[in-house]
């Protein structure tokens, strides 16, 4: 008895499968009848044709490229070498698992947040970073189909005037009032010392006229090694303007690294006062036309909203 059951379950679900099936063929064949109805001879299409075509002709396939540098963050270890690391962090916290919990309890706890910084940025890190500047759409608007993991931990924060000791960061994604960005920030990283980069500032969502053009906020070329004070100044730089309305705009920094010094002498804007159209940019065109000299190696960002400051940059800046 439960056979037989079984059996006639089994017939009824194929059957509603089929049903479902040819109902879906239906409504395909429905729509392709309603799209091509009354075409010419010529652009008319049977439905055995638009069958054959959607049978055999894929979607072509979009492949963004690695335009960085390899990852090397040395996670790729055979089972017994990923055990063996189990094993010994598990021992390791075992041993230290009373007295962290005795310095926690007396708050005599010290964690090094510059050596965790510094040791996390290598694989971990990298991917990270890459992973929220995908998840904020930056790959896309600034390098199209392209992307890079970044092999250098680039730093950049702005000094509070009140309290030039005080330092605002600039993460991958945190919010900034522009009044706390009105001057150029300062910008650390450990490079070569016989290398060469370029850092730029952009603003993908804040051009006024062009949706997919950017501004550039702030262009420092061929800086010799990590002096980024000794770099030529190309663009000045130019406080972030959000318009009011518009929600918060991305601001990327995005650094480069070449081998030699390379000339981008056709970059260079005005400086005695920013000028919107000179200032319009696209980080796509820039990097085709340096692209066999220059790799980017290095990205950090910040969201901006309009505050009363950016009044202030209308009026008096631009």
């Amino acid at each position: 008895m439960a056979t037989s059951l079984l059996k006639n379950t089994t017939l009824v679900l194929k059957r509603f499968n089929f049903c479902d099936q040819v109902l879906l063929l239906q409504n395909v064949r429905t729509a392709y009848t309603i799209r091509h109805r009354g075409l010419p001879p010529e652009l008319a299409k049977s439905w055995k044709q638009i069958k054959q075509e959607l049978s055999f002709c894929k979607e072509k396939e979009v492949l963004a490229v690695n335009i960085g540098f390899p990852l090397q963050d040395g996670t790729k270890m055979t089972r017994t070498e990923m055990r063996k690391r189990k094993q010994e962090k598990e021992e390791h916290s075992k041993r230290n698992e009373a007295e962290l919990e005795r310095k926690a309890r007396l708050q005599e706890l010290v964690v090094p947040i510059s050596v965790a910084q510094a040791e996390g940025f290598q694989g971990v890190g990298q991917r990270r970073i890459h992973r929220l500047a995908d998840h904020y759409g930056l790959f896309r608007d600034l390098f199209g189909e392209a992307y890079f993991y970044p092999s250098l931990d680039l730093r950049v924060g702005y000094v509070d005037g009140a309290d030039p000791e005080f330092i605002q960061p600039v993460y991958h994604g945190n919010q900034l009032p522009p009044a706390e960005t009105q001057s150029a920030p300062e910008v650390v990283y450990k490079g070569d010392a016989d290398k060469f980069y370029t850092l730029c500032m952009v603003a993908p969502d804040s051009h006024l006229e062009q949706n997919n053009k950017e501004y550039l906020h702030w262009m420092v070329a061929n800086i010799p090694g990590t002096s980024v004070s000794e770099g030529q100044v190309l663009c000045d730089y130019m406080p972030v303007f959000p318009v009011h309305g518009t929600g918060n705009h991305r601001y990327a920094f995005v650094l480069y690294q070449h081998d030699n010094v390379i000339d981008l002498s056709a970059e260079k804007r005005h400086q005695e006062r920013p000028n919107l159209s000179e200032r319009t940019f696209e980080t796509l065109e820039f990097y085709r036309r340096h692209q066999d000299a220059i790799t980017p190696v290095g990205l950090c960002f910040f969201q901006a909203e309009w505050d009363p400051s950016v009044r202030k940059t209308f009026h008096s800046v631009l």
